[in-house]
């Protein structure tokens, strides 16, 4: 039973496209963290601005810290289309003072000191949250120690965001790559052209044709085989002669 014939071609095109289906992936995965992580680096700068725009609005009132918000000023700072925005001031003795009872707490139970600032991930009623925190010192004051400013939003929009980012970038890369696979398809056909062009000579030869193939216009990595076929040739041909010499003798003796 005879072996199906393979396509050099085929097998060419298949390996090199395939060498590009991990380059393929690693572009996703860099565009996907690329657009994710700037996506999150400028909602954080919006989020921050909104820490420091609460921060404002804290004052001391008789030696103790008071936040004067305005409904203006709050629809502002707490209103969005697509996420859920909430905040939390506590004084220094840990009181909430204004803003929700319950709040995502530092990470490792950390604190702030006096003008430092964190974002950090956490969760609220079960969904994830990204929240922006500021210790506000209260010195030069009649109060004494900061006061922490929480402001969180989920992140419906930012990941929405993000993944139209991503596709952004992934469609004209997908559509770059069709066209590698294209130009790889391509290049393949023609360098394989040789090949095609020796065969269509051998093709073309007379039966008792035994002369040297021409070695012209005639790849590097063929010219092995041509010398090997030349080599049978003139082997053929010094058989052909010696049998002709034979025969000639027995003729005429």
């Amino acid at each position: 039973m005879t072996r199906p014939l393979t396509s050099l071609r085929r097998q060419l095109v298949v390996r090199l496209l395939l060498t590009m289906i991990p380059l393929f992936a690693l572009l996703w995965l860099g565009a996907h963290f690329a657009a994710h992580y700037f996506i999150n680096a400028a909602f954080d700068r919006s989020l921050i601005r909104r820490t420091y725009a609460l921060a404002d609005q804290v004052g001391v009132v008789g030696g103790r810290a008071r936040v004067d918000l305005p409904v203006a000023a709050r629809e502002v700072l707490m209103f969005d289309q697509e996420d859920l925005l909430f905040h939390r001031v506590l004084d220094p003795q840990g009181r909430v003072i204004e803003g929700e009872q319950r709040m995502p707490g530092l990470p490792g139970g950390r604190t702030l000191h006096a003008g430092q600032l964190m974002v950090y991930d956490g969760t609220r009623a079960g969904e994830p949250v990204r929240v922006a925190a500021f210790a506000l010192p209260l010195r030069g004051t009649s109060a004494r120690g900061n006061v922490l400013i929480q402001v969180g939003e989920t992140l419906s929009r930012r990941i929405a965001v993000a993944e139209r980012a991503t596709l952004a970038i992934m469609i004209p890369l997908m559509l770059l790559t069709l066209a590698a696979a294209g130009i790889v398809a391509y290049g393949v056909r023609r360098g394989l052209q040789p090949v095609e062009r020796l065969r269509d000579r051998i093709a073309a030869r007379q039966a008792f044709d035994l002369s040297p193939m021409p070695q012209d216009d005639v790849p590097a990595e063929i010219r092995p085989f041509l010398d090997e076929i030349n080599s049978l040739l003139a082997r053929l041909s010094e058989a052909v002669d010696a049998q002709s010499r034979y025969v000639a003798d027995c003729v005429f003796q």
